[in-house]
């Protein structure tokens, strides 16, 4: 286990078999604050990257429970409050510099990306329910208005 910041802890685990050498990168997730904590995203991200047009993607998979390939970590390193996210990175991700580059910066801002998305949704989430209480204030408003000039004519007669 390694640690990306002080709060991003990332483990690579090593698979070597007859065929090839495969690599799954590990994410526990933890959020600084509980209402981050969004599963629809997490397991939208794994749907997604299970669609055959994300195929040289790396196979993507959640879990609550810690991977059996974290058995012997301290159980501060796996304490979270969203899971763990998996990314089974095989040799075609690695081959050649250039890939091999854009996995390792992929692999590294990803907690940069869960972040950001999360709270681009909140944002948008936040920005509807306000344009749906306008939207409410106004009819209330209309129809206080149209009550009052009701009122007002029957007030006048």
């Amino acid at each position: 286990m390694f640690y990306h910041s002080t709060a991003e802890a990332i483990k690579i685990i090593t698979r070597i078999s007859e065929i090839q050498a495969d690599r799954t990168a590990v994410f526990p997730m933890n959020f600084r604050d509980d209402s981050d904590v969004v599963p629809k995203f997490k397991k939208e991200l794994v749907e997604v990257g299970s669609q055959n047009e994300m195929g040289k993607a790396p196979q993507c998979s959640w879990s609550p429970v810690p991977p059996f390939q974290l058995r012997r970590e301290p159980v501060q390193d796996l304490t979270t409050n969203s899971g763990f996210i998996s990314f089974d990175i095989t040799s075609r991700h690695v081959e050649g510099k250039r890939v091999l580059d854009t996995t390792v910066w992929n692999l590294l801002n990803f907690y940069a990306y869960v972040e950001y998305h999360i709270k681009c949704s909140r944002g948008y989430i936040q920005r509807r329910m306000r344009k749906g209480m306008d939207s409410l204030a106004k009819v209330f408003y209309s129809f206080y208005v149209h009550t009052d000039e009701i009122t007002t004519s029957l007030m006048i007669k």
